[in-house]
């Protein structure tokens, strides 16, 4: 009976060790330059352009400082699997997680109609694109959004501080968006999950009010293994 109850919780403990997201993409800004074969840059018209820097709170890092009315993208090149729900005829059990550690300088001057940090199905796409799954900006402060299809679920007003270090973390599975600052849940949305290809999404876009400083960190995608060990 021992043995037995002892086989049991070995594969028990195996098949959590299974559910445990393993890393399938991590980005630490260690190249000379950024990597254009993972990322697409888009820079600022007179801002500074996104350069690879040792930033003070990181070590490795990546910076823009869009000017006034002024935009800058960071688009991956390679479209992540977000497909928690129906794809077609089929029911897809991907669970896909971002995080990335991102600081804000300058939030009032951020247009919080288009800013977007997050999934997106298109590589132009901003706050405003139908598909997205992300944080955003609203009066200023953090709040996260699901769409699917133009129909959204929406979490505002979220007490972060956006001038400090934090780490941003997107947890999509069937059913459920978990949205994550610095481990912390801040919102869980059950409806309007878009089912389709993402890419991995940093916009920017500012208002007259003048520059906003952005930084970024290490950038990482995980899936979550689904296989069970029978008992």
């Amino acid at each position: 009976m021992i043995d037995e109850i002892g086989r049991i919780l070995a594969l028990l403990e195996l098949n959590k060790m299974q559910l445990r997201p393993t890393v399938d993409f991590v980005e630490t800004w260690q190249d000379v330059a950024i990597d254009a074969a993972v990322w697409t840059q888009t820079n600022p018209a007179t801002g500074s352009a996104w350069t690879l820097q040792q930033l003070t709170w990181f070590g490795r890092g990546l910076e823009t400082i869009p000017n006034a009315n002024e935009t800058a993208r960071l688009v991956s090149d390679q479209p992540w699997d977000c497909l928690p729900n129906i794809w077609g005829a089929n029911t897809m059990q991907q669970n896909i997680i971002l995080e990335f550690e991102a600081k804000f300088t300058g939030v009032a001057n951020l247009d919080n109609a288009n800013c977007f940090f997050g999934l997106c199905p298109a590589t132009n796409g901003d706050r405003t694109t139908a598909d997205i799954t992300g944080f955003y900006l609203n009066a200023d402060a953090l709040a996260v959004v699901s769409d699917d299809g133009g129909a959204e679920t929406t979490n505002t007003g979220l007490a972060t501080t956006l001038t400090d270090l934090n780490l941003f973390s997107i947890d999509v599975r069937p059913g459920i968006t978990s949205f994550k600052v610095n481990g912390a849940e801040v919102a869980q949305h059950l409806t309007n999950q878009p089912d389709r290809p993402m890419y991995i999404m940093f916009y920017l876009d500012t208002e007259a009010g003048g520059p906003a400083t952005f930084e970024l960190g290490k950038v990482r995608v995980y899936w979550l293994d689904k296989i069970f060990y029978p008992i």
